[in-house]
């Protein structure tokens, strides 16, 4: 069963049954309650070899402080955040950090879940992340916690039919077509299958990479000639770099 705000709502949505067979796969921390030995005496069994849990979500901070860089963000921070500067004026206070090109949007003055990082990625993807990070805890009969544990991944699509909308789906969708489109085996998936329809059938990997980093940075410059816009995935700059490449000149 799919626990929705078990505080809130409290009775089980009647779509939501039992032996649903919609299931989601998650990361736990350690290891998770088993049906096997009677669900470590923390949740019911139930018929099948299942074991029903409470849950609860618990949520930190994650920077007590500015990150060193954004390739240390990128790797902790999974949680995007709206553009503060829609809330009304001294909400949030905003601080560029010029080591970093990272601006930092502090509620009420302090680090906490609440603060925003602002900064621009390597591929050129404009970007507000929320400083917080949440925890799904498997809590026992009496309600301690039993050292089972999961990140809770945020989703746009609520579970109770009453709340699904359109809108919803579609930031869902977009979500998801970023996630593809900016994701880091992108530039080289699609640039090995460009460099075989249009040269050879097995590029070298600095030939891959030649033209991978010109998807990505969006500019390609060959004897003093520059392509490209600039901007991640430039296709300018992408098929130049496979069509100039000494690797495509060479005879085989």
């Amino acid at each position: 069963a799919i626990v929705h705000e078990p505080s809130r709502y409290t009775k089980r949505e009647p779509h939501v049954d039992y032996d649903n067979e919609n299931w989601f796969p998650i990361n736990w921390d350690t290891s998770y309650p088993k049906a096997s030995n009677d669900c470590d005496g923390a949740c019911q069994v139930l018929e099948g070899g299942y074991c029903l849990c409470n849950t609860a979500v618990q949520q930190s901070r994650i920077f007590g402080g500015t990150p060193k860089s954004i390739l240390e963000a990128m790797s902790k921070l999974y949680v995007g955040a709206p553009d503060p500067r829609i809330y009304d004026d001294g909400i949030y206070n905003s601080t560029l950090d010029i080591d970093t090109n990272i601006t930092v949007h502090l509620k009420n003055n302090k680090f906490s879940s609440d603060t925003i990082f602002e900064f621009t990625d390597n591929k050129g993807f404009h970007r507000f992340m929320k400083n917080i990070h949440e925890e799904v805890e498997v809590k026992g009969i009496k309600g301690t916690y039993t050292g089972y544990s999961f990140r809770n991944v945020p989703h746009f699509m609520s579970f109770i039919p009453a709340e699904t909308t359109v809108r919803d789906a579609q930031y869902e969708t977009e979500a998801v077509l970023d996630h593809y489109f900016y994701h880091d085996n992108t530039a080289p998936f699609i640039c090995i299958r460009l460099i075989q329809r249009l040269v050879i059938s097995n590029p070298s990997p600095r030939y891959i990479r030649t033209v991978s980093v010109a998807f990505i940075e969006g500019k390609y410059e060959y004897d003093g000639i520059a392509f490209g816009t600039g901007k991640y995935g430039d296709m300018a700059s992408t098929i130049a770099a496979i069509l100039l490449d000494r690797e495509a000149r060479d005879v085989i």
